[in-house]
């Protein structure tokens, strides 16, 4: 083609073809240009190609003359082949040029050239794979121009068979009649080999250990070849024969109950293996304590196999105890007095029901009290107790016993001293207003809390005798009275008075103690006195008892008065003190004296009254009534107080005129004859609120250009 051409042409350009042999001009021969122009066509093949090129001279006149030069361009050289080396391979590892190896050919025109091959195969020694391949390369060039190289492939068979599927490697069957070790039953091998059609397989059994009875293991292995002395595959499997069926027991006892006392069964149980040629039976008691001879025995059988496999199998045997405990003699009814011992009724006190029984050698007898029937009195009462003999199989019997407790006892009344000389305190009153005696003691052997009540007599040994509000309406002791009474001049003469009180405990079921008591009451206190604190108040308030407080008074034995007198001790302009005694006295003249100090000072201020603001126009005059004096008072002292007065005036608008707008304010101050003040201020404002007056000039009318209309310009 003309590119394959312009290809050569190129490469050599003109100076690689022929050119002119000989140029020459008559008149100048130095002178002549020499130039061509080519014509290309296609040739045979790709690579050929026919240039006609025509060569033209031309000398310095524009003379020329013209040649034609034909060019052939031909491809006869074939290209260079590049065959791999000789390899061996296996029949697994394929053989494609990727694995031999690939031809490569270069063309001087075509450039790079693919080769392409053809095989020739001889059979090997041992299969349908392996052996010699004979691969011959061809490359040809564009032009048909054709080379060809021979590469030898050896396949040779060096991989073992491949097992494709492989039983598990172990396997247990159970022993027994039915036992199938077979390879139907436990799985066999099966394999394949990339050079070989059909691998050959052989299976062989190791000897038989027996483990216990008839169960044991052996070991069966599959030996895999494919004919060419090659490697063996192998596949192992361990064949377990094993026993995990427990014997069978072929009789046990059943279970049966006896009574307490009775036979125990003792029969033996047997049993039988598909595995072992003997069985050993084994029994363990377990014995259960109930209750007293009851009982529970449980029978474990065990069956064990020659593989020390073992079935459990149980027997129980039930003692039972059915029959209650009897009691013993005892007695029916008791009688008891009452006590404050809680257990008093107990049977630790009362005594304890026996019981026997058959099967319990001593069986627990409890009671449980019933509800209380009521006696004559609280204290009194009657229950019966109920008794339940238990054996330690929970049979039972029961039966009742009564139990009466009475109240025959009177209470004990207990004083510490039959004679006292006692102080008229609130202590005192307060005993005696409890109707009780911290030295007054009374026990009862059944009741808790026997009432406690006193009888009390009184002489009153003066007119200024103390009489206790707690005694008032006690009777006077009558003539003839108890002959351990004390009279007035044992007990201190007049300010006494003399309590005779007899004490009486009664219980709940009527039962009575007496004590009797001698109280000498005597009144040598004064009365307590509490006045109202020191004050100091403003001159003029109220300083009465009503205001300022009164004083308080209070005796431990009996009424008592309060009185007061007001004396003045100081008093001056501005001061006046006061002093307020209080008296208290008791029914038995004795008295007790306090002083309140009452102070009245002057600390208030003034009050001072201005005259009223004003507010006035400019121009008019200011009334007087604006200029009034001011007026001071004070509640207290001489009432005398002085005032003085300051007046200033500031102007309010810009004027100077003096009587413009302004404002006068007045100063004015109190002060009393004790120093305290008050201030105060008055205002007078004059004020401009009224416009000023304007009157214009007339109308003017100015010529233009006149010094009138200039001067309004």
């Amino acid at each position: 083609s003309s590119a394959a051409a312009a290809a050569v042409l190129a490469g050599g350009g003109v100076d690689a073809l022929p050119r002119p042999v000989d140029v020459t001009d008559a008149c100048d021969p130095d002178g002549v240009s020499l130039t061509y122009a080519d014509t290309v066509s296609a040739g045979g093949c790709a690579n050929e190609a026919v240039v006609e090129r025509v060569w033209r001279a031309t000398d310095g006149c524009g003379q020329m003359y013209e040649e034609t030069q034909i060019i052939r361009i031909v491809d006869t050289v074939p290209p260079v082949l590049d065959v791999p080396e000789s390899v061996q391979v296996s029949c697994s590892e394929g053989r494609t040029p990727k694995v031999t190896g690939k031809a490569t050919a270069v063309d001087a025109c075509s450039g790079s050239v693919l080769p392409t091959y053809s095989d020739i195969m001889m059979d090997g020694a041992c299969g349908i794979t392996d052996g010699v391949i004979r691969r011959t390369w061809l490359a040809v060039d564009e032009c048909g121009n054709a080379v060809n190289g021979t590469q030898h492939i050896n396949v040779t068979d060096m991989s073992a068979p491949l097992l494709v599927r492989v039983p598990p490697p172990t396997a247990a069957v159970e022993c027994g009649p039915t036992a199938d070790t077979s390879e139907a039953n436990l799985g066999t091998v099966v394999a394949t080999d990339d050079c070989a059609a059909i691998p050959t397989v052989e299976m062989l059994e190791s000897p038989f250990e027996v483990a216990c009875g008839t169960a044991g293991a052996f070991t069966r292995t599959w030996n895999v070849t494919d004919g060419c002395e090659g490697p063996v595959t192998q596949a192992e499997q361990r064949i377990v024969v094993v026993d995990t069926r427990e014997p069978t027991f072929t009789f046990v006892p059943m279970s049966t109950t006896v009574e307490c006392g009775g036979a125990v069964p003792s029969d033996m149980a047997t049993a039988e293996d598909e595995c072992s040629n003997s069985v050993k039976v084994v029994r363990n008691e377990t014995v259960t304590p109930i209750c007293g001879g009851a009982r529970e025995i449980v029978r474990t059988w065990r069956a064990v196999d020659e593989c020390f496999l073992e079935r459990v199998a149980f027997e129980t045997v039930a003692v039972v105890d059915t029959m209650a405990p009897e009691f013993e003699s005892f007695t029916k009814i008791i009688s008891l007095e009452c006590t404050k011992d809680a257990q008093s009724t107990l049977p630790v006190n009362t005594g304890y029901v026996n019981a026997t029984d058959i099967c319990t050698p001593h069986p627990e007898v409890q009671f449980v009290d019933g509800s209380f029937e009521d006696g004559k009195c609280e204290q009194e009462f009657a229950f019966v107790r109920e008794w339940t003999a238990v054996d330690e199989c929970g049979n039972e019997k029961v039966t009742q016993q009564r139990i009466e407790v009475h109240d025959m006892t009177p209470p004990t009344v207990m004083l510490d001293e039959l004679e006292h000389r006692l102080e008229c305190t609130a202590a005192l009153l307060e005993r005696l207003a409890d109707k009780r005696w911290a030295n007054v003691t009374v026990r009862d052997s059944c009741d808790e809390t026997p009432s406690l009540e006193f009888v009390d007599a009184v002489t009153l040994c003066s007119a200024g005798a103390p009489m206790p509000s707690a005694m008032v309406g006690v009777p006077p002791m009558p003539p003839g009275g108890s002959k351990e009474e004390m009279d007035c001049t044992d007990c201190g003469g007049d300010g006494c008075t003399v309590l005779n009180r007899q004490w009486v405990a009664r219980d709940a079921c009527g039962n009575e103690g007496i004590a009797a008591l001698r109280v000498c009451i005597c009144d040598t206190t004064p009365p307590q006195l509490t006045v109202p604190a020191a004050v100091e108040v403003e001159c003029g308030s109220d300083t009465s008892v009503e205001a300022l407080g009164w004083a308080e008074a209070a005796d431990d034995c009996a009424a008592v008065e309060v009185v007061w007198v007001d004396e003045v001790v100081l008093e001056d302009e501005c001061m006046r003190v006061t002093e307020r005694k209080w008296v208290a006295v008791d029914m038995a003249g004795l008295r007790t004296n306090g002083t309140q100090m009452i102070t009245e000072v002057d600390t208030g201020t003034p009050v001072l009254e201005v005259p009223p603001d004003v507010v006035v126009e400019c121009g008019s005059e200011i009334p007087a009534s604006a200029f009034a004096p001011a007026n001071a008072t004070d509640s207290c002292g001489s009432g005398n107080v002085m005032v003085s007065e300051r007046m200033e005036v500031v102007s309010t608008c810009d004027s100077s005129d003096e009587g413009g707008a302004r404002v006068i304010t007045r100063y004015f101050t109190a002060l009393d004859g004790c120093g305290n003040s008050a201030s105060a201020e008055q205002r007078i404002e004059v004020v401009d609120t009224t416009e000023p007056e304007l009157r214009a000039p007339g109308h003017v009318t100015a010529e233009c250009g006149t010094e009138a209309a200039a001067a309004v310009a």
